[in-house]
């Protein structure tokens, strides 16, 4: 008997209406949302957002004629993304705090623990991330749909994302992981339907083109806010190779594709270079003498840009060295970790008391467990995904879920070349893409389970 990947009725891809509701999706976004503000004012302060808090200072820096401030090419410009520090800057400003100014934040750096800012501004701070996970749910909500023609399929993976405990825990939390996470999806949702509009029987121009507009402005916002955004980047490269060995696509499809990433990629780069002057501010002047760690004044925006990744792979050595018992040195240390507590204490089925601060052993039974059941879902939502992307080849639809499958491949391989360290918030990027694999499995057994309990009725 064939393997049916389409349980229930579908609709047809290469459309945004595949499936796609956007009430639906404003729903999940609301409840997700209210999930996660839940556990702000509890949540105890981690070190890490007071180091966002102190740095909000940036946003009075960003306009003319600050951009040449000295400021911004001090350590704390390339330490941490801007984009959250805006943010945050914005809500307290709205809620009445003054910025705290630069030498509040060189303090961080000599003693992380110690309380610079209020426990009150720490929580106004949270509050844009809770909207920002609000907007991850709605995205992969798209992107599910969108993927499998399956709204069915889109939903699960949303209430699975609130229901997953790294994700709930990073989206109560004044830090940059759950906005880049969002604008990643968000990049990948949208630039999906580009693709599927791409490869689609008809063709229209001027909506493909406000589509990677908008897959330029997420992808700059998603790499503004962490840089293992990039990966969405990485995702569209792989669509595009994809997209040109497809049969019986027309050439000219192809190559609308490729310059659509084109132009998404000179839209993320506009975002660079307007929203962080760290890459072209060339101050005059005698600095402070309290400068810290300050970039040379007259370097170009290519050797910025350099600067900002050898030190992020820096900043990643010196972690392993001063954290042995969480280092990752090699791959095989890298794939077990990814395997056991990726899929395990920090997939859906993982526990929800999880305290970063706490020094929880490599592997524990007791939260690791849920690997056991949750990661074969995944690698069988997989192959579900393979056999589907097949089915909609043959039938003349774009293959949108092997697209889903190269997201999930890319994803994975881009944790496991680059996790320096098993602390939780490394695996974020993982979670999302496993999700909606695991989701398309688990809607393919409700499908089989429903029709197997609908064929013993009508025997009875």
């Amino acid at each position: 008997m064939p393997l049916s990947v389409t349980p229930g009725r579908t609709a047809p891809l290469g459309t945004v209406e595949a499936g796609f509701s956007l009430r639906s999706a404003m729903v999940l976004a609301f409840f997700g949302a209210v999930v996660f503000a839940w556990g702000v004012p509890s949540e105890p302060v981690f070190p890490d957002e007071t180091a966002y808090v102190t740095q909000t200072y940036f946003l009075d820096l960003a306009a003319a004629p600050q951009r040449n401030n000295w400021a911004w090419v001090e350590y704390h410009a390339y330490d941490l993304p801007p984009f959250p520090k805006y943010v945050f800057a914005v809500a307290e400003k709205f809620m009445g705090f003054s910025l705290p100014d630069r030498r509040v934040a060189g303090r961080w750096f000599r003693n992380i623990r110690e309380p610079l800012v209020s426990p009150e501004m720490i929580r106004v701070a949270r509050w844009p991330v809770v909207l920002f996970g609000g907007l991850g749910v709605a995205a992969i909500y798209g992107l599910g749909t969108v993927a499998t023609g399956n709204p069915r399929v889109g939903a699960l993976a949303a209430l699975l994302l609130i229901l997953d405990p790294l994700y709930r825990l990073h989206a109560r939390r004044a830090m940059s992981d759950v906005p880049a996470e969002a604008f990643t999806l968000a990049t990948e949702a949208i630039a999906l339907v580009a693709w599927c509009s791409c490869l689609a029987p008809t063709l229209r121009v001027y909506r493909l083109f406000g589509l990677f507009l908008l897959t330029g402005v997420c992808l700059g916002l998603a790499t503004l806010s962490k840089l293992t955004g990039f990966s969405a980047a990485m995702v569209l490269g792989a669509w595009c190779l994809v997209a040109l060995v497809l049969p019986s696509v027309p050439a000219s499809r192809r190559i609308a594709f490729g310059l659509g990433t084109i132009l998404a990629a000179v839209v993320a780069g506009a975002a660079w270079l307007a929203l962080n002057p760290y890459l072209t501010a060339h101050p005059v002047g005698k600095p402070p003498a309290d400068l810290m760690g300050p970039a040379p004044a007259e370097e170009s925006v290519a050797a910025r840009f350099n600067r900002m990744l050898r030190h992020r792979v820096q900043v990643s050595r010196d972690a392993q060295r001063i954290f042995p018992h969480d280092a990752l040195p090699g791959v095989p240390q890298k794939l077990v970790a990814v395997a056991v507590q990726g899929f395990g204490r920090f997939g859906p089925l993982g526990r929800w008391d999880h305290d970063s601060t706490v020094p929880y052993p490599r592997f524990a039974w007791g939260r690791d467990a849920g690997a056991v059941v949750w990661l074969p879902c995944v690698l069988a939502g997989g192959f579900i995904l393979l056999v589907q992307g097949l089915a909609q080849t043959r039938s003349g639809q774009p293959p949108a879920a092997w697209a889903l499958v190269v997201l999930c491949a890319v994803s994975t391989a881009t944790i496991l070349f680059f996790i320096p360290l098993a602390w939780d918030r490394y695996y974020l990027p993982i979670q999302s893409p496993a999700i909606v694999a695991g989701a398309r499995f688990l809607v393919w057994l409700g499908g089989k389970f429903q029709t197997l309990v609908l064929s013993t009725r009508t025997l009875a």
